[in-house]
């Protein structure tokens, strides 16, 4: 059956999508046009435009669990976790950062960040160094293990994110970085 204006079919296989082939996905682009042209009364924003609120976050989620499900289960296939993977990476690119920063970068909370440092600190990964002129600042630093780490194993995560954001266009991944940096800035 042929998509319907405004919408994209979408064709999968069952280990990427976590069940949805065959379904209809409303096309992202489609529900942005549509949702800049609502026009709100008195301030208060239409039925449509709530709905189609409503949707952009239900597709940004199952985004999101289509990427974490895709590295999970590769990085799980080389005995390696999402969660190791998620902190060292961020480390080496964002270089030294607090606990605070680190738990915003990834998505967890401060006390689960906390105790994951922990064990990634007794494998030699990580260490967490006070600041000098204040002992409440704690940030957390790769050790040459956790170096190591990065090189043999970001290239397993790396390539599933690939894999689904290259289904998009060059010009069409930098458009929706701008939309999306625009969501949380």
């Amino acid at each position: 059956m042929p998509p319907r204006p405004g919408e994209t079919a979408v064709s999968c296989r069952p280990s990427i999508s976590g069940g949805a082939c065959g379904r209809r996905l409303v096309s992202l682009a489609a529900i942005v046009a549509e949702a800049t042209i609502e026009v709100y009364a008195g301030g208060v924003p239409t039925e449509k435009a709530l709905q189609h609120a409503t949707e952009l976050a239900r597709l940004i989620g199952r985004v999101r669990r289509l990427i974490r499900g895709r590295v999970s289960r590769a990085l799980g296939a080389e005995k390696q976790s999402l969660l190791e993977w998620q902190v060292i990476a961020n480390v080496k690119w964002q270089g030294p950062m607090t606990q605070g920063a680190l738990a915003d970068h990834i998505g967890a909370s401060a006390a689960s960040v906390s105790r994951f440092l922990d064990r990634l600190e007794k494998k030699g990964l990580v260490e967490r160094v006070g600041d000098a002129s204040d002992k409440r600042r704690i940030t957390v630093h790769l050790k040459l293990k956790g170096e190591a780490w990065y090189a043999k194993w970001h290239l397993v995560p790396m390539g599933e994110i690939h894999s689904v954001m290259s289904r998009l266009t060059a010009a069409e991944q930098s458009r929706l970085q701008g939309l999306l940096t625009k969501l949380v800035d």
